[in-house]
């Protein structure tokens, strides 16, 4: 039954209830790495019996990128702070990082009041496509050369507008943002912004 999830993941909690904590981790790990049917269901039950994330990340899955990601994820979901950072670490050490990902994870650190935090962590993925982030420079993409990233907390924020378009548009100069009102209406416009 190695090469069955439906085997694994009942041996591996056996395992577990037993005290032999190697096995089970091992059990599931392997698991995990077959499908990803049973993310949640293993990772509430790692969770339940006090597995750190250290121990499933270096049972088995260590190259698994999809793994690491869905852990994060999951602990994102639940509001589990201790984890959520365990596995972020674990996933920048083994360079898994990803823009959506990170995106997320930022989100998930501004929700849990840890700004300073949040900050780091996109100044130590984002930080490098701007000279001086964090140092001489707050805003990010300030110049526009990038699509800003939809929902991300540190980067620009656009709302659609009635009687408004709004598009990054290259000039000789460089990148700015078009701004053209049709005139229909009188607009109260607010609808750019970014937090720094």
């Amino acid at each position: 039954g190695n090469t069955s999830a439906d085997v694994l993941i009942p041996a591996g909690n056996f395992y577990l209830r037993s005290g032999n904590r190697r096995d089970g981790v091992r059990n599931l790990a392997r698991a995990l790495a077959l499908t990803p049917s049973f993310d949640a269901t293993i990772f509430s039950h790692l969770s339940a019996d006090r597995v750190e994330v250290s121990e499933l990340l270096k049972s088995g899955v260590a190259d698994d990128r999809r793994v690491a990601q869905a852990y994060l994820r999951y602990s994102v979901a639940n509001g589990e702070l201790r984890s959520a950072r365990a596995a972020w670490q674990w996933i920048s050490e083994h360079n898994f990082t990803e823009q959506a990902l990170t995106v997320e994870y930022v989100n998930f650190l501004i929700a849990q009041t840890r700004f300073e935090e949040a900050a780091e962590v996109w100044a130590s993925q984002r930080g490098d496509r701007v000279p001086g982030y964090r140092k001489t420079e707050y805003l990010y993409n300030g110049s526009l050369e990038d699509e800003p990233m939809q929902g991300a907390f540190f980067d620009w924020k656009i709302t659609p507008c009635e009687n408004v378009e709004i598009a990054r548009d290259f000039q000789p100069e460089g990148w700015s943002l078009r701004i053209e009102f049709n005139g229909s209406a009188n607009v109260d416009f607010r609808h750019i912004s970014q937090k720094i």
